[in-house]
């Protein structure tokens, strides 16, 4: 068997109970890595996590306290994490220039 640039990495997948988030978190366990995967509803988290032998850490990423628990518990499972996925959808879309980041989010933006 051919060893994949994955296998024993540990991976963080932010956002990874549904859609391209699961999906990659599908892909870099069957690539080998043992994951970690933070969401927002529990039910779909837990889910993704039992399918793929995986972490389930059910938290919001619009809470800076949900945010340091996240990167706790995962190293706390995992050990040092060597990848992290971000694909947790974040709304509204808005202008750059009026983006907050010291509101704890800091929502898809775009220039223009």
């Amino acid at each position: 068997m051919t060893e994949s640039r994955l296998d024993g990495k540990a991976v963080l997948v932010v956002g990874g109970s549904s859609g391209i988030g699961r999906a990659s978190a599908v892909a870099a366990a069957e690539l080998g890595a043992r994951v970690a995967i933070a969401a927002r509803r529990p039910a779909e988290t837990m889910a993704t996590a039992d399918l793929i032998g995986g972490v389930a850490i059910v938290a919001d990423i619009r809470n800076p306290d949900d945010c340091d628990r996240i990167a706790a518990e995962a190293g706390r499972a995992l050990g040092a994490i060597d990848v992290v996925i971000v694909a947790a959808a974040m709304s509204p879309v808005q202008l750059l220039a009026d983006s907050d980041a010291s509101a704890g989010t800091l929502p898809l933006a775009i220039s223009g």
